[in-house]
């Protein structure tokens, strides 16, 4: 398969919004929670076991919400 410029083009792109968007809703995270979620991690992480769990978790959902956007970026139409 070739590879053409307008390709690593369209890869940086969707990287770089893919990025933007993981950016922007860590910092809604934060202003909406600020404080308080501050305080209910530092509990989660009090104990190592409840750390790992906790961080499990939190990746976990995470990830799951990146590859749902991904799924559905796939489905708008795009001209070729």
């Amino acid at each position: 398969m070739e590879y053409r410029l307008f390709d690593f083009l369209n890869l940086l792109g969707s990287l770089g919004l893919f990025l933007y968007g993981m950016k922007v809703m860590s910092l809604a995270l934060m202003e909406l929670a600020g404080d308080r979620m501050r305080k209910i991690l530092a509990g989660a992480t009090s104990n190592r076991l409840f750390a790992v769990l906790t961080g499990f978790t939190i990746t976990a959902i995470i990830q799951s919400c990146s590859t749902n956007l991904c799924g559905y970026s796939k489905k708008l139409p795009l001209k070729s």
